[in-house]
């Protein structure tokens, strides 16, 4: 503190919480030393507490291979591409989404450019709270409460393994049934979800697990829904069962 002939006082800190200090023994000391003249108590167990290290560890890489070529691990706030396959695919609607479109289009959308299977774009886009992004280059959303379905084409048959979708809705999730076609005739149900209520602010994730044998096309059913549900569909996974060498 220092007063001027001004009348002014101006005083000046330090903050001593930074890490150089805390680390410092003799800092240490002097604010044990200090709780102890405040008649604090000191020196209890929950207070040396660490995190032990050897105890966190790495979060494996999912079994088998994403054929939609847009699944990420996250590993200490970095984005890592694990596991992902580049094929020609294409996914196709049968009803367009009305209130936010897909970037890519309605028919025969790539994988590389649309917006149910853009993930690996995002880390480098920006962020949308920030408004580095826009949210609607990243999602779809139906007002229409009909019947529809997304057919996907692996462009080969495979040995599918499950389908895993993130969205968000307001009311209940509708049911879902995941159908697959050797030559995109004769099909046959894979999988299915029933309708389920959930948090409607919430983003929700549901792993489909498939059965059957190989399949070029993928076709996932929405059920109707109630008049008012607005569903938004942000990506969709498509997952090869792992080989025997992997």
């Amino acid at each position: 503190m220092r007063q001027l002939g001004n009348g002014k006082v101006y005083f000046f800190a330090q903050n001593p919480f930074v890490l150089t200090s805390l680390r410092d023994n003799d800092t240490i000391m002097f604010f044990r030393r200090f709780q102890q003249h405040l008649g604090l108590a000191t020196d209890y167990d929950i207070w040396r507490f660490q995190f032990p290290m050897d105890l966190i560890k790495t979060p494996p890489a999912p079994d088998g291979l994403c054929l939609t070529n847009n699944h990420i691990l996250w590993r200490s706030f970095n984005p890592i591409v694990t596991q992902d396959v580049e094929i020609p695919g294409t996914y196709t609607y049968s009803l367009a989404p009305d209130n936010i479109r897909d970037q890519g289009g309605t028919t025969d959308v790539p994988f590389s450019t649309g917006d149910l299977t853009d993930r690996r774009q995002a880390p480098t886009a920006g962020n949308v709270d920030l408004q580095q992004s826009k949210l609607q280059d990243w999602i779809v959303r139906y007002k229409a409460t009909e019947p529809f379905h997304i057919t996907f084409d692996l462009r080969q048959p495979r040995d599918l393994d499950r389908m895993t979708l993130f969205y968000s809705h307001s009311g209940l999730r509708p049911a879902i049934r995941v159908e697959g076609s050797a030559d995109g005739n004769d099909w046959s149900v894979m999988g299915q979800a029933p309708a389920l209520a959930q948090g409607a602010k919430d983003v929700w994730d549901l792993e489909i697990p498939l059965s059957g044998g190989p399949a070029q096309y993928v076709r996932i059913h929405f059920d109707k829904r109630r008049d008012g549900d607005i569903l938004t569909l942000a990506e969709m996974e498509i997952w090869e069962k792992p080989s025997l060498k992997d």
